[in-house]
């Protein structure tokens, strides 16, 4: 498959769940103007002068849950602090300290809305427990909604952190015992969540 096909099918996809995510918001009047905004990003186009050719872009709508906006943010990101995390050391063993990847999740929720709120109502609380002053110094991250197996919306955050090591495997509570025990970030987010992550 071509870069550009694969390129098309890419808007494809992320077109398709804007347009998913806008008509769960529209259920709700409260959010008729962010389902519209949402469903009507990229739909105008600007032109833009580039060296004797005439680019043309989608007018972004640069609303927080939109796919398409939410990848331009991203690179805005990446570029506002790559010079930044080219100073960080990376680990070269797990028990090092430095820059490591951390994803976090919750159970799917049924409402889009109330799903996004749970979650950062949750990462709020997570950033106020004494393990995450205690070990993690700071970080990058972002959300990703999609529509899990079960029709449910699946909301989670990934982030890029500077942190001590953390130990986030189950282990088995004894070498004999099948019941696994959570890890320390693992019962910390949990706690964060009120019981309602993975």
């Amino acid at each position: 498959m071509s870069s550009k096909r694969r390129s098309k099918s890419r808007e494809a996809a992320l077109l398709l769940d804007n347009i998913r995510i806008s008509e769960h918001l529209e259920k709700d009047p409260k959010y008729k103007f962010q389902a519209d905004k949402l469903k009507n990003c990229r739909k105008e186009k600007n032109l833009f002068l580039d060296e004797n050719e005439f680019i043309e872009l989608g007018k972004r709508c640069e609303y927080r849950v939109c796919t398409f906006c939410s990848i331009i943010r991203s690179y805005f990101y990446y570029n506002q602090f790559i010079e930044h995390l080219k100073t960080i050391k990376i680990p070269i063993s797990i028990q090092q300290e430095g820059l490591r990847f951390l994803t976090l999740t919750t159970i799917n929720q049924k409402d889009i809305i109330e799903g996004i709120d749970h979650f950062y109502k949750s990462f709020r609380r997570f950033k106020n427990r004494n393990y995450f002053e205690e070990n993690i110094k700071g970080g990058l991250g972002s959300i990703e909604i999609k529509r899990g197996n079960d029709g449910l919306w699946n909301i989670h955050g990934h982030f890029l952190i500077d942190s001590k090591y953390l130990d986030m495997k189950s282990h088995l509570k004894t070498r004999k015992s099948k019941i696994k025990k959570d890890s320390k970030l693992v019962q910390e987010w949990k706690k964060s969540t009120r019981g309602s992550s993975i």
